[in-house]
Formats: structure tokens, C-alpha cells, sequence
């Protein structure tokens, strides 16, 4: 991926990091001229148009959310192969999981700052009808001026609708996943109180409430266990430990109803601890200066106090602050006056700036840019999105359209083509124009890229996937290539059956298959461990049988091939006499053709056979 471009404005330049639902990228988007980062989903989650259409409406979805604390959604596409990915506002920071691994425990003034903003994110999502679903620490990020943001909303709900409960997946990491997650049942805006509750006990405690050797095990614990409270493990207050200890209730009527009402408790404990931490500052001063009065003159403590003055004036007065600009795009300009106001800097606006991607009245572009030292009370430039030139009648319908054609009109009304996808279609010709990305009718602006798929022909026929767990390799391969079909992943599971015998297939028996489609398998790998080739060749092979002369009109013919891997049925007729059959097999290794006539076994030959009299 490192150089390619996707979307035909997204460069990729390096790999951030990746977890089980995506690899994460930085990327430069070329039409704008600034960072992104770019989430390009696991392959697995793609496998279904169904998946690709509520990914990309979770992605609408989520890049309404406009807040602080929320990593802003930009663009959401697919790659040349069809693999959606999300297109996020860049943040430099490093992610909460990475801190408590190094760090461990964190102070609670610390842990509850990182809570609050991080509920004050999913309040707001909440507020909007959306629930994150996947929260966890490696989804929250923090920047180095202690601003949190919280990725990923969307796609837990996009994938929690795709086929994953053929792979074991959980949607939502099992050490954070909730009750009701875990059973399969209804999730709400109190699932995310949950999730967030575990991290919350997680930045204590150094470690997350339950523990076990598999996902499936810890997943059991949030169901049947007890929490345990976080005091139990480290110097936790009773106030903050009960607001941990109702986000973590299993019953979600006994929870906080929203990421609200858990905020206005921890802004609440928050407090508690600022207003504990002077007072332990307060009687600190007060005995430094008892025994200061005692151990020197009076004029010497009034200089120290004059010193200690100025030096307090200068640095909370005098002395700017300077701190990281946040990311203001693609906010309201109120919301951006807000954040702005409270981090004691100024602002005005600029010129409109004309840009696709942003919506118009929102902020297209500062200066200085996100993320740089600016020192506080210095005024940051603001320039709004004018929006894009709209196309009339959006995108045009140019389906049944060859691809030049089809290119000539859409250059035609200032849309560019970003990418073109090929795949079957039983409505289109091969190399006719079968849909476009965004559909026709859909309202668009100059400059816009847009998705060809062209037809390839007709969809090959699908077959049943054969049932193949159990099978040792002569088998499972035979079955296999009688339908046409070829492995495209192996995996080695934990066994000591025979190497080479199934343990596990996708798709599952009976799921309707096509040439090229992926076939994944899990084989034992033996008491030895000794990987077995899986790509052995499988033969084919047409004969020619003549039944007898004298053969009895109507008598039934049977044609049949035995290998080690079993018996396979060829041909059932009703012969007539002097007739030739022509058969077509395939067969693994060595074996024989039968010729069965009324019953009676006729003829058996050593494959291969490419003519053969019936005998009698």
C-alpha cells in the first residue's frame, strides 16, 4: 500500500498501526493539500455487497459528528478491490492502550481528565442517535497537549450486520465488551457507558477487570463474574470507585442511561479531587510558614514572599502559555469560536475557501494549521467552506455505456473518474457500464470522483459449497475440483488427526460458491506437524465407452470411478445396443474406471481411460 493512491486523491505514506477490523495509514490528500489517515478494512469484512452498503451509510453517519473530542470523518470509498475504507482527520498522538502498557497505573486526576472527554465525545453521539460500540483504549487517542480523541465510530455498528459470526468474532474487544454484546442481545447508548466504564477501571488499576486465556472466556466473565472493585487493586477514592462500579453494572437498567449522565459524575469527581488537592496545598503553606517565621528574620520571609509573588504574577499574567492548536475542520464556525474561546485564543475569518470535502459554513482551513504551538491570546484565521459548484441533475445515468463513452460524459460535467471496479452482471454486457459510485440521480459537484463497475458477463453459475470437514486432502481436493473450485487460504489448527484433514471451512456447507470465490480451510497439521501441499493436481479426463451390439434397449449403464478417496457415480443411462458414451472424470492419484451394465460389473480399467469397450 506505501506509495499506491486510492480514491485518486489519497497517497499513502506509512503505516500507523492496525487492529482486527483495519490497518490504519497516513496518507496525503492531494486535493487539499493536508494529512489524513485512512483506515482500510480487513478483506473478510468485505465479502458481501450488504456489508459495503452499511459500511458506507455508517460512514455518512459517522462524519456528521462534529465535536472536540471526536476524530472527524472525512470520506468513506473502496479500493480497486472492492475493500471500503474510511478517510479520518490525522492525529498526532499516541493511543491510550500504548500509555497504560508503558505507564501502567494512572493518577486519578489524570484518568478521570481522560474519561470526561471522552464521555463528552460520546454524549454527543449519543445525543445524535449514534452508538460507538467498540470503545476501547486503542480507539482513543491522545495528543501530547492532553487532548483526547476517540476514533472509529461507525464501523463496529457497520460490521456487527456483516457475516461474522461465522469467524467466532465479537463486535467489540472481549476485555471491554458488555453483557449484553457478549449474549448477542440489544445495544444502546449504555453499551458504550459500559465499555468506557472498563477503561476508566483500566487507567486505575493498570489492568482490565477480567482476565481469561481466550476471547470466549473473558467474554463469559462479563456475563457471569462480579466486577471486582478497583480499590481492591490500587489507591482508588470511594467516589470515584462507585461511579466506575454503576458504569460496570451487568444489568444495563442499574447503569448510567447515557455517556451524560456518566459525564456530569465525573465532572463532579473531578471537583471533589481539585477542591481536595488545594486544601492538602493550602495546610502545606500554612506549616512552611509557621516554621519559616520561626527559623529567620522577618525581613528575610518578607523578601522570599516578595520573590515567590512576582515569580507566581509572572508565570499565571505575564509569561504566555503556549499550547497545540486543535484540529477546527469541518466544524460549525460557532462550535470552532467555542474551542477557540476556551483555550484563551482569538479569532477572525478569512476569505471563503471553495472545498469539496467540507461542508459549506464549515471550517475548510486555519492559520496556523492543526497541531501547531500557538501561544495563548494569539488570534488563529479562519476560512469557510464556500462548498462545491454543484452538478445539475447529479450524477448522470451513463449505465449500458462502454467505458470510453461513459469517461467523455462524465469529464463533460467536471466529475472525474477515480476508479473502475469489474464484476459480474446479468443485466450488462461485458464491457458495458453496470453502475456507478455514487448511483445516478445522486447530487454531486464539480471535480467529484466517481466509481465505474463494469460488467464482466454473466456471473458464473453457483454450486453448493461442498461439506469438506472431516476429509482427508485426496478427498477434500477431489470435491473440490469437480466443482470447479480452488483454496485461496490454509490455516493450521491445534490437532493430532491425520495431517491434512479438515477441521474447519468457509464459506460453510450448502453456502451457494462460484469459481474464484475465496475458499478458506483450517487442517490438522498431524502429529508431526508437517504442513500438507494443498495445491496437488487433480486430473480430468473424457472416454469413449461402446456398449455390446447385442445390449438389450432400456438395460441401465452405470459408469463409476474408485480412488482412495472414495467412489464416484459418472454416468446413470438406459443403454442401447452399439451405443458410445462419452464421459467426462476426474480423479486424484491412482484409480479405475467401472462400466456396470445391468447391474453386473462389465469392465474395470486403470485410469486413465480414454476409450473403453463395456466388455460382454
Amino acid at each position: 500500500m506505501i506509495g499506491h493512491q486510492i480514491g485518486g486523491r489519497y497517497r499513502i505514506i506509512r503505516r500507523l498501526g492496525g487492529g482486527g477490523m483495519g490497518v490504519v495509514y497516513q496518507a496525503e490528500d492531494m486535493l487539499l493539500g493536508r494529512d489524513v489517515a485512512v483506515k482500510v478494512l480487513r478483506a473478510h469484512l468485505a465479502e458481501d455487497d450488504a456489508f459495503r452498503r452499511r459500511f458506507a451509510r455508517e460512514g455518512r453517519s459517522a462524519a456528521a459528528l462534529s465535536h472536540p473530542n471526536i476524530v472527524q470523518v472525512y470520506d468513506v470509498g473502496e479500493t480497486p478491490e472492492g475493500v471500503p475504507y474510511l478517510v479520518m482527520e490525522y492525529v498526532e498522538g499516541r493511543t491510550l492502550e500504548r500509555i497504560v502498557r508503558e505507564r501502567g497505573a494512572l493518577g486519578e486526576r489524570e484518568a478521570v481528565d481522560i474519561a470526561i472527554q471522552v464521555a463528552s465525545a460520546l454524549a454527543e453521539a449519543h445525543r445524535r442517535g449514534v452508538v460507538h460500540r467498540d470503545i476501547k483504549p486503542l480507539n482513543i487517542l491522545v495528543r501530547a497537549d492532553g487532548t483526547v480523541k476517540v476514533a472509529d465510530f461507525g464501523i463496529a455498528r457497520a460490521a456487527s450486520g456483516a457475516t461474522l459470526v461465522n469467524t467466532g468474532t465479537i463486535v467489540g474487544s472481549a476485555h471491554y465488551v458488555s453483557p449484553e454484546q457478549a449474549r448477542g442481545g440489544y445495544v444502546d447508548e449504555k453499551t458504550d457507558v459500559y465499555s468506557l466504564g472498563v477503561v476508566l477501571f483500566e487507567m486505575l488499576t493498570g489492568r482490565t477487570p477480567f482476565q481469561g486465556d481466550t476471547a470466549i472466556a473473558v467474554a463469559l466473565k462479563h456475563l457471569q463474574e462480579e466486577v471486582p472493585a478497583p480499590s481492591s487493586l490500587a489507591s482508588v477514592s470511594r467516589r470515584l470507585e462507585a461511579v466506575v462500579l454503576r458504569a460496570l453494572e451487568k444489568d444495563p437498567s442499574r447503569r448510567y442511561p447515557n455517556a451524560g449522565a456518566l459525564l456530569a459524575d465525573l465532572e463532579g469527581v473531578r471537583a471533589a479531587l481539585e477542591a481536595g488537592g488545594g486544601g492538602v496545598r493550602a495546610a502545606r503553606r500554612r506549616a512552611q510558614s509557621s516554621r519559616a517565621g520561626l527559623l529567620v528574620p522577618l525581613a528575610a520571609a518578607f523578601i522570599v514572599l516578595l520573590v515567590g509573588l512576582a515569580a507566581y504574577l509572572y508565570e499565571h499574567y505575564a509569561a504566555p502559555r503556549h499550547l497545540r492548536l486543535p484540529s477546527l475542520i469541518g466544524q460549525p464556525l460557532a462550535q470552532a469560536e467555542s474551542v477557540l474561546g476556551r483555550e484563551g485564543l482569538r479569532w477572525r475569518l478569512g476569505a471563503p475557501l471553495a472545498d469539496a470535502a467540507v461542508t459549506a459554513g464549515a471550517v475548510a482551513q486555519t492559520t496556523p494549521r492543526a497541531g501547531a504551538s500557538v501561544a495563548q491570546g494569539s488570534t488563529v484565521v479562519l476560512r469557510a467552506s464556500a462548498g462545491p459548484p454543484a452538478v445539475a441533475g447529479g450524477v448522470p445515468d451513463v449505465r449500458g455505456q462502454t467505458l470510453a463513452p461513459a469517461e467523455e460524459e462524465l469529464a463533460g460535467l467536471g466529475l472525474r473518474v477515480a476508479q473502475v471496479i469489474r464484476r459480474p452482471s446479468n443485466v450488462y454486457g461485458a464491457g458495458e457500464v453496470a453502475a456507478t459510485l455514487p448511483p445516478p440521480g445522486t447530487p454531486a459537484w464539480r471535480g467529484q470522483a466517481v466509481t465505474l463497475v463494469l460488467s464482466t458477463g454473466a456471473a458464473p453459475a453457483a454450486v453448493p459449497m461442498p461439506s469438506l470437514v472431516g476429509l482427508m486432502p485426496a478427498a477434500w481436493r477431489l470435491a473440490l475440483a469437480r466443482r470447479g473450485l480452488t483454496v485461496t487460504q490454509v490455516r493450521y489448527g491445534s490437532s493430532r488427526l491425520p495431517a491434512g484433514r479438515v477441521l474447519a471451512q468457509a464459506p460453510a456447507p450448502g453456502t451457494p460458491v462460484t469459481p474464484g470465490s475465496d475458499i478458506s480451510l483450517v487442517l490438522s497439521p498431524g502429529a508431526g506437524g508437517t504442513p500438507v501441499a494443498v495445491g496437488e493436481a487433480v486430473e480430468q479426463q473424457s472416454a469413449a465407452i461402446t456398449l455390446p451390439a447385442h445390449l438389450a434397449a432400456g438395460t441401465p449403464v452405470t459408469v463409476d470411478v474408485r480412488t482412495a478417496a472414495g467412489t464416484e457415480v459418472v454416468d446413470v443411462t438406459r443403454g442401447r445396443p452399439g451405443e458410445v458414451l462419452t464421459v467426462t472424470y476426474t480423479w486424484q492419484g491412482e484409480g479405475e474406471l467401472e462400466v456396470w451394465v445391468g447391474g453386473a460389473l462389465a469392465s474395470r480399467l486403470p485410469l486413465p481411460v480414454a476409450s473403453a469397450p463395456s466388455g460382454g
